[in-house]
């Protein structure tokens, strides 16, 4: 699970991925945030309701887990599943 997050990170140009009090941050270069379709990462996070947040860094797109927030779901899967949903959501 690891290593297929780190090769979507790879894909994506995460820039870091970060966890501090229960807060799990994952950082895009600006580069990897010029590359993704923002609005189909939100939508494709709608099922993890209220445990996803996103927000700017000057112009790099900064989304946060609310390890909290997770409901029945583990952290590491959110994490898993919104590291899939960054690298397959390009920009046409």
């Amino acid at each position: 699970r690891i290593a297929r997050m780190k090769v979507w990170a790879a894909q994506a140009d995460v820039q870091s991925i970060k966890e501090k009090q229960g807060i799990i941050t994952i950082a895009l270069s600006e580069a990897g945030t010029l590359q993704v379709d923002g609005a189909k990462i939100v939508e494709q996070s709608m099922e993890f309701g209220r445990a996803v947040g996103f927000g700017m860094d000057g112009i790099k797109l900064i989304l946060t887990i609310d390890t909290k927030k997770c409901g029945s779901k583990l952290p590491l899967e959110v994490l898993e599943s919104m590291m899939e949903i960054i690298a397959t959501t390009k920009k046409a």
